[in-house]
C-alpha cells in the first residue's frame, strides 16, 4: 500500500472514531418529533397501516416514508425502535462520511491524494454526531442524497447506461426519506441544460428523461 492510500485510510479511520465518539456521547438524546415516526412504525408493524390511532383512517402525518417503514421492520424484526432507529442513522452517518471522501475523489479526477480529508472533517462536527442519534431521518437522506450525487457522477463519467440502476434507486430513496430528495432530479437536469447550452456539449436526451422517473414515483406517492 503507497503512503498516501495508509494516510487515506488513516483519514478515513479517524474521521469515523470521532464521528462515533460524538453520537455515542450523546446517545440518550431522542429529539421530540421522532416519536412521531416511532408512533406510526409501531402501528404499522402491528398491522393498522399509516395511522396514528389503530383505530381509525388511513393518515401520513410523518415526514419520512423511508424512517416509518425502516423502524417498523425492525419492530417486526423484534428490535426496540429507538435502539434500531440510532443504529441505522448512525450506520448512515458512517456511510456518508466514506462517500464524501470518494465525492471528492472523483470530482479532483484522483489528483487530491488525500480525498479522505472532508471525511476527517465532517467526523469533527458535533452537531453530525448528535442528528445520528437523534431519532430523526436527517442522516438517512444525507447519505442517500451523498450517494445519489457519487452515483450521478460515475454514471456521466462512463459509457455503461447499467450505471444508471443505482443512481435512480438512491434518487428515489432519497426522495421518500424527504421529499426534498426530488432536488436532485432539478440539479441533474439543470446540469445537462448547463452543459449543453454553456458548454456546447452533446446532451442525450435519454438521459433526461431517464433522470425524470423519480417525479412520477413522487406524484404516485
Amino acid at each position: 500500500m503507497e503512503r498516501h492510500q495508509s494516510l487515506n485510510l488513516l483519514l478515513l479511520i479517524s474521521g469515523i472514531i470521532i464521528f462515533l465518539y460524538f453520537s455515542f456521547k450523546f446517545f440518550d438524546f431522542t429529539i421530540d418529533d421522532s416519536f412521531i415516526a416511532y408512533r406510526y412504525a409501531e402501528n404499522l408493524a402491528l398491522g393498522y397501516g399509516f395511522s396514528w390511532n389503530y383505530d381509525q383512517t388511513q393518515e401520513f402525518g410523518f415526514t419520512s416514508y423511508f424512517m416509518v417503514l425502516a423502524i417498523a421492520l425492525g419492530i417486526k424484526l423484534g428490535f426496540e425502535p429507538i435502539l434500531f432507529s440510532k443504529v441505522l442513522t448512525i450506520f448512515a452517518g458512517i456511510i456518508t462520511i466514506l462517500v464524501s471522501g470518494l465525492m471528492l475523489r472523483v470530482l479532483t479526477e484522483r489528483k487530491m491524494k488525500f480525498y479522505f480529508l472532508p471525511s476527517l472533517f465532517l467526523g469533527f462536527i458535533p452537531a453530525f454526531g448528535l442528528h445520528a442519534i437523534s431519532g430523526m431521518e436527517t442522516l438517512l437522506f444525507t447519505m442517500f442524497f451523498s450517494l445519489s450525487i457519487l452515483s450521478y457522477l460515475s454514471f456521466m463519467n462512463s459509457s455503461d447506461s447499467k450505471k444508471a440502476i443505482p443512481l435512480i434507486v438512491f434518487v428515489i430513496l432519497a426522495t421518500i426519506t424527504r421529499y426534498e430528495g426530488i432536488i436532485l432530479v432539478l440539479g441533474m437536469l439543470s446540469h445537462q441544460i448547463y452543459q449543453k447550452i454553456i458548454l456546447k456539449n452533446e446532451v442525450d436526451f435519454k438521459k433526461i428523461l431517464l433522470f425524470c422517473s423519480p417525479i412520477g414515483f413522487l406524484v404516485g406517492l
